[in-house]
């Protein structure tokens, strides 16, 4: 009886921490994706308005999410582990909101690739240009 227990407090444990993790917002990243493929000159990320955040990181393939978190001084537990530190497909776009994560977007490299990545950005500042050879930057 104590082992059934046991596995049922475990289980509920592990649900409870996948369940907290953020997983992509794929409307969002259509939303971002269709801004960079349009004519505009500037994509202006403060339009993204439709939840509350102040800040922006994007993480680069292969990023180690625990690096950024103390070296930034940031709250990223929701997004521990996330498969950015293995793959090469995408650049990991996370808002956050009072230095915690509280939406990510998986932004495939085929639309584009970030030159600024592993920093912190202020909401004001989210501006970004994409050049012909799909190389996005930040509008200094």
């Amino acid at each position: 009886m104590k082992n059934i227990i046991l596995i049922l407090v475990a289980t509920t444990l592990v649900n409870c921490k996948y369940l907290s993790l953020l997983h992509s917002d794929k409307n969002l990243t259509k939303k971002i994706e269709t801004e960079f493929l349009s004519d505009a000159k500037i994509v202006d990320f403060s339009n993204f308005d439709t939840f509350a955040w102040d800040e922006l990181l994007i993480l680069a393939p292969y990023s180690s999410i625990n690096l950024y978190e103390k070296e930034l001084q940031l709250n990223l537990k929701n997004i521990r582990g996330h498969k950015i530190e293995m793959y090469d497909s995408f650049n990991l776009i996370v808002f956050l909101k009072n230095g915690k994560s509280v939406k990510i977007s998986e932004f495939p490299l085929l639309t584009g690739y970030f030159k600024n990545s592993g920093i912190r950005i202020k909401k004001d500042n989210a501006k970004f240009i994409i050049s012909s050879n799909k190389s996005i930057q930040l509008v200094k």
